[in-house]
């Protein structure tokens, strides 16, 4: 049967590799759906579309809420219980709780489907396989395989379960999923047959069959609108659907051509209402969509609203009022009412701006909390590739008009307030022309920062010529980790080294890296992580003909053209348990991501020893998070000064997914939380990859902690910008290497003599 898969992290190395390739800095970043011109950021307040979000606490610790609905004047809702099973809750619209009951569902079965009747009785269509079965049982409950269709009444009670599979169709994917009740047809269920009615007197009655429904990429679902108008909902071209559903005439309609123009070209949630056919939201807004003319209304402005989350359920009890639940940036998720504000009770007030090439959503959160408690400042944020990046792609030639959009607000005295730093932009550059301005003396006793004490390593490398521009309130670390019995007490490995373990072991060079294991994949992790070894941007020298470089080029060399090994994204790990991967080049986020190479990934301990080099250095790096500096000609330096201030008082350590602090107090904290126990009701497991025997995530000891923490400060790099330009003459000249035609040392001349003429000609 189907498998639902959530895509939670792609391997960084392959993402490394794709940019090293094209020579395209700033690729395939999570963006923020922040509107605003580049040259004039707008301040205009859309007024006219601003809602009050008011939290609504329902359900038991901000468990995953997998239906939400409007039925019979009440809201309706389905949520993960931390006991395992599923909880349905019927509430009034001022939040009050009418009714409660416990599924008797596995949370372990594949993500369900939900609707109601106008009697409230809950229809309920869910799939699982032998794997979600083990991981059901091994929590205690029993989960039966197959595809099911369930009927409970209003009360809780199971009125019937069907076995959808029984034909043998479980096996095939299901085009459209999903299930919705109509007034006129009763239930439409979808199956690997296609879209059927069901009734308990006449069973499935198919209405569309598969074949037209093949069309939509990675499948769809179906959902219903106005006048129990059923559409699916699809996707092509990364490009959001909306197909109307002809039950009369048996056949699907064609896409509305509106959502190929819009910036709503990516649903994420989707409602029934009044006064539209059908709702639809997405990171930015939420939208009214008339199929016969065509077009979509903006209703609800998510931004203007300081609403922050991805939205992933809508309601709608009105077009003044809808209820929602959102993803935040820490995995939990909130429902929250949505309600209409009167235009004039608006209040209007000075803009600040905050900007950069890249505004990631954490960051945004941070925006939405400062200005909802102030009554003076707003902060107006540009994303200077928002526009560009609406397709989810980013190439050359965008990349570099971006650039000079950027570049030209800073000459032109145009640029944000508070500047957002990212590896796109060269920041020695804009230090040198004074954009930045010094904050070195808030950080001394009466500054504003003077209660912020920063991790001395990472203090450090905040300082450029003596002096702090910039400051991240958090941070994650690259390294390369492997087994600790093949690095043999060594915080670091030699090429020599790694040549003697992979022909030792059942790893080949194909394979050691991991689905990484390529040429120039290779050569990119070494230039990357020894980038202060071979580059100096600060003084505009280079040093790529130096030894340790030829010996990267050798090492570099001896693996293939391309990746071999593939177990899939989610089972390659499995490669690192069998010892069939050996270098694992990993971003480690927090102390949990630690705890999953130690107790997991190398369950018989792991060294975090860097990217291999023949220098003795320790290759790990540390990658800032939200990196921040403020605009000299700011003439709202306080403002900034004092977002800056609430960026660091909203780090949650008591979150084990936030990103590690950079602060002293912080830090101290999260590993304090990496060591407790973790006391949620439901356990929650490492992702090792299919079948394989599911490991609980667990605390760390005091000696584990202690362990990675001496690691974290004795890092003494900080990644940051490497220049396209400069990647594409590495990967010229390295290809000449790798094909036999130039020798390493001819290559690595080569190198040295194009970069060195490049940063003379763009001093």
């Amino acid at each position: 049967m189907k498998k639902r898969v959530l895509l939670k992290r792609v391997t960084v190395a392959i993402l490394a590799a794709a940019v090293f390739l094209s020579s395209v800095t700033g690729c395939g970043k999570k963006k923020s759906g922040v509107d605003g011109s580049a040259s004039n950021p707008t301040t205009f307040l859309d007024k006219e579309h601003i809602f009050k979000e008011e939290d609504i606490k329902l359900t038991e610790n901000g468990e995953d809420i997998v239906y939400l609905d409007y039925v019979n004047g009440k809201i309706k809702f389905v949520y993960k219980g931390g006991s395992g099973k599923y909880v349905f809750v019927s509430a009034g619209t001022d939040g009050s709780v009418d009714k409660t009951f416990e599924i008797p569902v596995s949370t372990k079965a594949g993500y369900p489907y939900f609707t109601m009747d106008d009697s409230d009785n809950l229809y309920m269509q869910y799939s699982a396989d032998s794997d979600d079965a083990n991981n059901a049982a091994e929590d205690g409950s029993e989960l039966e395989e197959g595809t099911f269709l369930l009927k409970f009444d209003n009360t809780g009670k199971e009125l019937f379960r069907e076995d959808m599979s029984s034909d043998g169709s479980s096996d095939i994917l299901f085009p459209v999923e999903g299930v919705v009740w109509t007034k006129d047809n009763g239930l439409i269920v979808c199956s690997a047959r296609g879209i059927e009615t069901y009734s308990e007197q006449n069973g499935f009655n198919l209405i569309i069959n598969h074949i037209p429904l093949n069309s939509f990429e990675y499948g769809g679902f179906i959902t219903k609108g106005n006048d129990d108008q059923l559409y699916v909902m699809g996707s092509k071209d990364q490009c959001s659907q909306l197909v109307k559903v002809d039950i009369a005439n048996k056949k699907i309609g064609e896409p509305g051509k509106c959502f190929e123009t819009s910036n709503i070209n990516v649903f994420c949630a989707l409602s029934k209402g009044e006064q539209y056919d059908q709702y639809i939201a997405n990171s930015d807004f939420i939208y009214g969509y008339d199929s016969k003319e065509d077009k979509v209304t903006k209703i609800v402005d998510f931004h203007d609203s300081e609403i922050g989350g991805e939205i992933n359920n809508l309601a709608v009890v009105s077009d003044t009022e809808f209820w929602a639940s959102f993803f935040d940036e820490n995995g939990k998720t909130r429902l929250s009412k949505l309600t209409k504000v009167n235009p004039e009770d608006v209040k209007e007030k000075t803009v600040v701006t905050l900007g950069g090439i890249t505004v990631y959503d954490d960051l945004l959160e941070d925006v939405y909390k400062f200005n909802r408690s102030s009554d003076e400042y707003r902060i107006q944020v540009v994303d200077y590739s928002k526009e560009a990046f609406a397709d989810g792609t980013l190439d050359g030639n965008e990349m570099e008009q971006i650039l000079n959009k950027f570049n030209l607000d800073v000459l032109s005295g145009n640029a944000p307030d508070i500047l957002v730093v990212s590896d796109d932009i060269n920041i020695y550059n804009y230090i040198d022309k004074g954009v930045f301005m010094d904050m070195s003396a808030l950080f001394d006793k009466g500054g504003a920062f003077e209660n912020i004490e920063i991790l001395p390593n990472v203090f450090e490398m905040m300082h450029t010529k003596g002096k702090v521009y910039t400051v991240f309130p958090e941070f994650i670390i690259e390294t390369v980790a492997i087994r600790s019995r093949f690095a043999d007490g060594k915080e670091t490995l030699t090429f020599d080294d790694c040549d003697e373990i992979i022909n030792s072991s059942d790893a080949e060079y194909k394979t050691a890296f991991g689905g990484s294991s390529s040429k120039d994949v290779v050569l990119y992790m070494g230039v990357t992580s020894g980038r202060d070894k071979y580059l100096d941007l600060e003084n505009k020298k280079c040093n790529y003909d130096c030894a340790d470089f030829i010996d990267l080029l050798n090492f570099a060399n001896k693996f293939p053209e391309e990746a071999g090994y593939d177990y899939g994204i989610f089972e390659m790990d499995l490669g690192y348990l069998e010892d069939k991967a050996i270098f694992k080049d990993d971003h480690l986020y927090n102390f949990e991501d630690y705890g999953k190479l130690e107790h997991a990934v190398f369950k018989d301990g792991v060294s975090l020893i860097g990217f291999p080099n023949n220098s003795g250095e320790n290759l790990s790096y540390i990658q800032p998070r939200n990196q921040v500096g403020i605009n000299s000609n700011s003439k709202y330096t306080d403002v900034a000064i004092d977002f800056i201030k609430s960026m660091f008082e909203n780090y949650d350590p008591s979150n084990r997914n936030s990103n590690f602090p950079s602060d002293k107090k912080g830090f101290e904290t999260a590993k304090k939380a990496a060591t407790a126990e973790i006391g949620d009701k439901e356990p929650d497991y490492y992702d090792l990859g299919f079948g394989e025997e599911r490991i609980e995530v667990t605390p760390l000891t005091e000696a584990e902690a202690q362990k990675f923490c001496d690691y974290i400060l004795a890092i003494k790099t900080l990644y940051g910008y490497y220049d396209g330009q400069i990647s594409s003459i590495i990967h010229e000249e390295s290809s000449a290497f790798f094909s036999g035609q130039k020798s390493a040392e001819e290559t690595a001349s080569i190198i040295q003599s194009r970069v060195t003429t490049y940063m003379n000609e763009n001093r």
